[in-house]
């Protein structure tokens, strides 16, 4: 993966790549679909975001920038609520 060749670079560097902070800025999906017909990460149910979320950190990811942009700001703020509800049943 992207975050093994990282590890893998930083190494040849002589840094420990355990001191690394990797971000990554994830879209808020609306609940629809992607192309193929499967869940896009960070769509669905706040059960479901939680679920991509442990999985990024499992990855190694230590921060997840979301955005809520979308072209209509009712939207974005729409995404916003969306995510106070993922927040809401988020441990600690």
């Amino acid at each position: 993966t992207l975050l093994d060749e990282l590890r893998r670079l930083t190494e040849a560097e002589g840094r420990d790549p355990r001191t690394l902070t990797i971000s990554y800025k994830a879209p808020l999906y609306d609940a629809g679909l992607a192309a193929g017909g499967e869940r896009r990460p960070f769509s669905g149910t706040p059960d479901q975001v939680l679920d991509d979320i442990a999985t990024y950190a499992r990855l190694g990811v230590s921060e997840l920038i979301f955005d809520f942009r979308s072209e209509e700001p009712k939207e974005s703020l729409e995404r916003m609520e969306r995510f106070a509800e993922v927040m809401k049943k988020a441990p600690g």
